[in-house]
């Protein structure tokens, strides 16, 4: 029996290896909070997402409206859906930056492209302010980012909180045993 378990532990890190997964890895969405800034020092992107009124989700996903034009800050989040299977990821924004303050978020699939805020953009918020949540399907294996970013060129905000739903953990991670 415990060459049966060493078989299938070495199988299973076997398997992770040819995948791409190890510890070192990206994480998933699996609902820890992370907290965040907009700052002067952060990079900048061409354009932002126009704010649209309507928060993208799984079953009624937007399309990237016409960007605004000028230069923003932002920031990118990177996770990953472990899951073999495609997952709804919820995103939630929490933040009390208001006024020329506001900031807005994005998620993307494939890479986000600073200089074309629309390549690659599967949903976005709709809205700047309080509470901002979005939702949107991520094939399996697969990274997504979530950009946020500043609304008022060189405004930034001091603190947002952002929170995913949706993908396990990694395999790496999750406790589990084999008898």
């Amino acid at each position: 029996m415990k060459r049966l378990t060493q078989f299938v532990a070495l199988s299973l890190l076997l398997v992770l290896w040819c995948a791409g997964v190890s510890e070192a890895q990206v994480p998933g969405c699996q609902g820890t909070p992370i907290n965040g800034s907009i700052t002067l020092a952060d990079p900048t992107q061409t354009d932002r997402l126009f704010r649209d009124g309507t928060s993208d989700t799984c079953a009624a996903p937007g399309a990237c409206g016409g960007p605004l034009a000028g230069t923003f800050h932002y920031r990118v989040h990177t996770f990953r859906n472990y899951d073999v299977v495609p997952a709804c990821v919820l995103v939630t924004v929490n933040t009390a930056c208001t006024g020329t303050n506001f900031i807005y978020a994005g998620g993307y699939i494939g890479g986000f492209n600073p200089a074309s805020v629309c390549t690659n953009n599967v949903a976005s918020v709709g809205s700047s302010s309080g509470t901002m949540t979005m939702s949107f399907n991520v094939p399996a294996a697969t990274n997504l980012d979530v950009v946020v970013s500043e609304v008022t060129a060189n405004a930034g905000c001091p603190a947002y909180t952002l929170t995913l739903t949706g993908c396990p953990l990694p395999v790496e991670l999750q406790r589990f045993s084999i008898e």
